[in-house]
């Protein structure tokens, strides 16, 4: 067995910048959407969407692809059973809207606010069986 060196084994890694959105192209239904936070290298099953339209931010684009809709449309064209991919030139056809950055920026900002709240709700959720189970040990022991 090799030990991973940190160099990658294969000569098509494809390259993707901080703001740039990758999307898993097997399976299109697991939903792997990710806006890179950094630069790095990504298998060639990895859309790398990049925005080259100053009119629109990436994370709004971002936002808008998590949608259902986004995903029900990519599965309206996919090929293989077992491992289906989704074609690229139907995807890259996905009609997003295309409003002022004002209001891009406030639906962004209230997205971050509802993720948040999401977050803090997660952390208050997994800590309940631990906090059940001090209650249960300090009164009945």
């Amino acid at each position: 067995m090799l030990e991973y060196d940190g160099t990658p084994t294969t000569d098509t890694v494809v390259e993707y910048c901080k703001g740039d959105i990758l999307l898993s192209n097997i399976r299109p239904y697991l939903k792997k959407l990710w806006l890179a936070d950094r630069d790095g290298g990504c298998s060639p099953d990895v859309l790398v969407i990049r925005v080259k339209d100053e009119r629109i931010i990436p994370e709004f684009l971002y936002n808008t692809l998590r949608r259902q809709q986004f995903f029900d449309y990519v599965m309206t064209d996919v090929k293989g059973l077992k491992m289906p991919r989704g074609n690229k030139n139907h995807i890259l056809r996905f009609q997003i809207p295309l409003i002022d950055r004002e209001e891009q920026m406030s639906i962004i900002e209230k997205v971050r606010e509802y993720e948040t709240i999401i977050s803090e709700a997660r952390r208050v959720m997994q800590s309940c069986p631990q906090r059940k189970r001090d209650i249960l040990q300090k009164y009945i022991g």
